[in-house]
């Protein structure tokens, strides 16, 4: 997802879209990439796990039970950065 650059899908409005329009992520929970099957990459801003980064796998997405959908990757985006292959 983009943060800047026009031309590309943007962050806020992904965001938006997921979070806050179609309550699909939980409130706090940011995505900014995608996988080629369309699942998101997430950094949380909430208080009990911020940083934390997610692994949202929508084949087993179960409407509010978080915990069937959200694979925790990382306790950091750095160490999420440090395991990219």
């Amino acid at each position: 997802m983009s943060i800047k650059h026009k031309g590309f899908v943007s962050l806020e409005s992904t965001y938006k879209d997921l979070a806050i329009i179609e309550n699909y992520l939980p409130a706090g929970i940011v995505p900014f990439a995608t996988d080629d099957g369309g699942n998101f990459f997430c950094i949380s801003t909430r208080a009990k796990d911020y940083n934390y980064v997610y692994y949202c796998n929508d084949d087993h997405y179960e409407g509010n039970n978080e915990k069937e959908y959200l694979e925790l990757l990382t306790k950091s985006f750095n160490e999420f950065l440090d395991r990219l292959v």
